[in-house]
């Protein structure tokens, strides 16, 4: 005779969660299964939306409207628009991580509606702040009025390294911790070679807050994470500056909105384990001492 197996409510949830987080493309069949696992499942799948990217999926402007206030993590990429990024903005108040890569208008009303916005973590394209020709002087006052209306960020990612050759914008952001510069090598006036210290002479002594900085690159060839160690001493001048190369940016954003080890946890579990060893080490030496 068969019994029917009743599993406590915290644990059935669970399950669910765990499925659509191993398994997101279930999300759409599972929320379908009641209304209760509707209620459960919903908030889970548009916490994270990464829209206007290739083969991705994305919500509608109705979706949107409804579910906007469960977003937390954006990223609108290459593809993107002002119309597409403003009914996000517009409908999503509690986006704490938001990422747009997108050439937008200088004087665009996403701009107004994000300043609004609790976010804590940033990843920005310069050509999404400002477009066309703009002389150093302008580039630098159009990021540090944007800049400005950020004060509470902590992690910040500028997909042009160039853009930060002028560094006064960061006194706007005094919690600013974490910095990631992307590069593709192919913009103008880039060398590599160059150390550190000599690209950024204001960095060390102007921004102590600034605790990890990476040099991010790009390479469709990888399927892992990997150390940029072409030239190491391109990093030593400071102790905070790593190079990493990643497949993908974009999947790289989506594994630190979800939670999963991303070039951030790499990073910063680096110099843990570092110290670890050493530690590891010198109680071994003086154990041999002893």
């Amino acid at each position: 005779m068969a019994t029917n197996i009743v599993l406590p409510v915290e644990l059935e949830r669970y399950i669910f969660e765990i499925s659509i987080a191993i398994f997101p493309q279930t999300a759409t069949t599972l929320v379908r299964l009641s209304k209760y696992v509707h209620d459960w499942l919903v908030p889970l799948i548009y916490e994270v939306i990464v829209s206007s990217v290739k083969d991705r999926r994305e919500p509608g402007t109705e979706a949107i409207e409804r579910y906007g206030p469960h977003i937390r993590h954006l990223l609108v990429g290459w593809d993107g628009n002002e119309d597409v990024l403003t009914d996000f903005l517009t409908w999503s108040p509690n986006i704490i991580n938001l990422a747009v890569w997108c050439n937008l208008d200088d004087d665009g009303e996403w701009k107004s509606l994000a300043q609004r916005l609790p976010i804590v973590r940033l990843s920005i394209h310069p050509a999404s702040v400002y477009n066309g020709n703009h002389t150093d002087n302008q580039i630098k006052e159009e990021l540090t009025s944007f800049f400005s209306s950020f004060p509470q960020l902590t992690h910040l990612d500028i997909a042009s390294e160039i853009a930060c050759r002028s560094m006064t914008f960061f006194d706007a952001m005094p919690k600013l911790t974490y910095l990631s510069l992307y590069h593709d090598g192919y913009e103008e006036g880039y060398d590599e070679e160059l150390p550190v210290n000599q690209r950024y002479p204001d960095l060390r002594e102007d921004y102590p807050s600034i605790k990890f900085l990476i040099f991010l690159k790009e390479s469709s060839l990888l399927t892992c994470y990997t150390r940029d160690t072409e030239d190491r001493s391109r990093w030593v001048d400071d102790p905070r500056a790593m190079g990493w190369v990643v497949p993908s940016y974009v999947d790289d954003w989506e594994n630190g909105a979800r939670g999963r080890p991303d070039v951030w946890k790499f990073a910063t579990r680096l110099p843990e384990e570092c110290d670890a060893r050493e530690r590891k080490d010198g109680s071994g030496n003086r154990e041999e001492d002893g």
